[in-house]
């Protein structure tokens, strides 16, 4: 987390509320299009008196969530920051949010790496999708995969091999993989 005059720099999460105008946007398709001015604000509601969530970068492209009144309500990029005055937030240690062994599964459900095999789909249009892909294992297993929305999609609909951490609890319906390797079986 970055400080500066103090506030935090946060990363948006990606059920964060946010829209940019229309006319400051060029669609690519029906899901995507890109920022074509400088620095175009990323908003909280759909107009001009709402706050600035954030900002975004000429040529920056995004995927498009809905339309209403000249905006286009976005889901955030990988690069999409806001920030908060320091004195809202109040700094606690992970465990002692989340109970004393917090850390300790946390590390084991980072340290652990898979070899995989199976094919790679797109994760489907569902808002608060944790991530752009999934993984149908050989073993009938699904896995989410953590990766910037684009840059897999040559291996969409393929069978691949893959080396990946388990970067979400054990617990997880659906775990949560970041990619290490990734090529198509042969």
């Amino acid at each position: 987390m970055k400080e500066a005059y103090g506030w935090y720099k946060i990363i948006l999460p990606k059920n964060a509320p946010l829209f940019v105008r229309k006319d400051l946007a060029e669609r690519i398709d029906q899901d995507w299009a890109k920022v074509t001015k400088s620095r175009v604000n990323l908003r909280l509601k759909p107009n001009e008196e709402s706050p600035i969530l954030g900002s975004m970068a000429k040529d920056r492209v995004f995927k498009i969530i809905s339309e209403e009144n000249g905006w286009y309500r976005i889901e955030p990029n990988d690069d999409s920051f806001g920030w908060v005055y320091k004195s809202f937030v109040s700094p606690i240690e992970p465990s002692a949010a989340a109970g004393p062994d917090f850390s300790a599964k946390k590390q084991q459900a980072t340290a652990e790496i898979l070899n995989l095999e199976g094919r790679l789909t797109k994760a489907g249009g569902i808002f608060k999708q944790p991530a752009p892909y999934k993984l149908m294992a050989a073993d009938k297993k699904t896995y989410f995969v953590n990766a910037k929305p684009g840059s897999l999609d040559s291996f969409i609909n393929k069978e691949v091999k893959l080396t990946a951490r388990i970067s979400s609890p054990e617990a997880a319906k659906h775990p949560l993989l970041e990619i290490e390797k990734i090529e198509k079986a042969q």
